[in-house]
């Protein structure tokens, strides 16, 4: 389980920071308005997540706050 969540986590942070830093130092990267939403769904999930884990018992995400996180998934492409 621990190796899944940070090969997400790192997976993610690898491609924000290194593979978008790099694409904008070759050419760069403009942020068109539509896409602010889901920059904001994103640094929520994110932020969840990172509550979840790190403020719970054991650091253990439990079927409450896996059940947020699917309500919030839901919700996101019901919006698109």
């Amino acid at each position: 389980m621990d190796i899944a969540i940070g090969n997400v986590v790192g997976s993610t942070i690898f491609n924000i920071f290194f593979i978008l830093g790099a694409s904008a130092v070759i050419y760069p990267v403009q942020v068109i308005s539509a896409s602010i939403l889901d920059l904001w769904i994103n640094i929520l999930a994110g932020f969840l997540l990172f509550l979840f884990l790190f403020t719970g018992k054991g650091r253990r995400l439990e079927s409450r706050e896996g059940i947020i996180l699917i309500f919030i998934h839901i919700v996101y492409i019901f919006m698109l």
